[in-house]
């Protein structure tokens, strides 16, 4: 499973403490060193959880053991299924990048039009961050309506394996109900975030070129090496590991389809 995630993913820093991508570009740009103590885990988990979610998923709980195996499916080309989805995904984010006058002639156009810098930047950063927004929400919804769809598949075939993978299967579904607006708020907030990246990127660009008027701050805040091209590249990071965080319970259903592919085969 390596080769579905940067090596970081599967090797954990040191002190035991396991981070994701996401999670160090978030505290880099907000400049936190905090991280989440395990021992307040279930705490935590518990304020995520409404009463009526929790009674929810207490009853999907006590029925997992009534689950058995409904059918069979074909499990061989999750792997394949997997890998693709992500390169595609990834392929989408990072061509979404590239500016559309360098594009080849002929080259289809791409959906999600990277923003284009207005000349009021400097003077209404608030306003020229908005498409950025959009064009990073926008991205979010691709990336949730192509996994969710995938996800629910895995599931099926999991159910249609074993007992013990379909019981895993309703779990997965159960804790994706019961989680699932409080992780589309979290995801919600990093455009947010972004966004004060943005506005601290420019008052660093205003402060560097004290002696320059406006115009000739914007030149220099779109140039190469500029404000501009360092947020976009933080942006396009950011993506590529929520992509990364969104794979994980996935590889999760994969992996334990292959301990199951495994000990059939002992």
């Amino acid at each position: 499973m390596s080769q579905l995630l940067p090596h970081h993913h599967t090797s954990p820093p040191s002190g035991g403490q396991r981070h994701t991508t996401l999670q160090a570009q978030l505290q880099a740009l907000t400049g936190s060193a905090g991280a989440l103590s395990h021992r307040d885990f279930a705490d935590k988990l518990g304020q995520l959880i409404g009463l009526s979610n929790a009674i929810a998923l207490s009853e999907s709980l006590r029925s997992l053991k009534r689950l058995g195996p409904k059918g069979d499916a074909g499990a061989g080309s999750l792997h394949r299924e997997l890998l693709t989805a992500r390169g595609e995904i990834l392929g989408f984010i990072v061509n979404s990048f590239v500016d559309e006058d360098s594009t080849e002639e002929g080259a289809p156009s791409l959906p999600f039009i990277l923003p284009r810098p207005p000349t009021d930047s400097i003077d209404e950063p608030a306003e020229a961050y908005k498409a950025y927004q959009r064009f990073y929400a926008l991205h979010q919804s691709e990336m949730d309506y192509r996994l969710i769809a995938l996800r629910k598949h895995m599931q099926q075939v999991l159910t249609a394996r074993s007992a013990a993978l379909a019981q895993l299967a309703e779990l997965d579904r159960s804790l994706t109900e019961t989680l699932g607006d409080y992780s589309r708020r979290v995801l919600a907030s990093i455009p947010r975030l972004l966004g004060q990246r943005f506005h601290a990127l420019i008052r660093a660009q205003i402060e560097q070129d004290t002696a320059l008027a406006p115009n000739e701050v914007f030149a220099q805040w779109v140039a190469a090496g500029g404000g501009l091209q360092q947020f976009l590249a933080e942006m396009r990071g950011l993506l590529i590991a929520e992509l990364d965080m969104r794979l994980m319970p996935l590889i999760g259903l994969l992996e334990a389809l292959d301990v199951e592919v495994e000990n059939n085969n002992d």
